[in-house]
């Protein structure tokens, strides 16, 4: 699932080079980047916590609230300091809608029958 999120991000990006809007390019991958990374660090962490008996919520809320922090002062650099375009970084970060929607309609479709 990561490896398709990330192939998104990337096939979008080419899209908009090959479309010529390169000035709002930075804008799209910047927000791409972010998510990619942000369900990258999610799928790694999950997985490890299911095993481990003690701490696990508190490495968990840990781990979500430095990755919100992270990506609130990314954002805020994005947007206040580089002065990208709002639609363009929204529009990065909205591929993982598009990645859950593709990978929940695969689990919908699926005929097989379980006994």
């Amino acid at each position: 699932m990561v490896l398709f999120q990330t192939g998104l991000a990337a096939v979008c990006v080419c899209v908009l080079f090959a479309l010529g809007l390169r000035e709002r390019l930075a804008a799209f991958a910047t927000g791409a980047a972010l998510i990619s990374f942000n369900f990258f660090v999610l799928a790694k962490m999950v997985p490890k916590l299911v095993f481990e008996q003690k701490g696990a919520v508190f490495s968990l809320l840990c781990g979500f609230y430095l990755r919100l922090i992270l990506t609130a002062a990314a954002l805020y650099l994005a947007i206040a300091w580089a002065r990208f375009p709002v639609v363009f970084l929204l529009a990065g970060l909205s591929t993982i809608l598009v990645t859950f929607a593709a990978w929940s309609g695969r689990f919908i479709t699926n005929k097989h029958k379980e006994a």
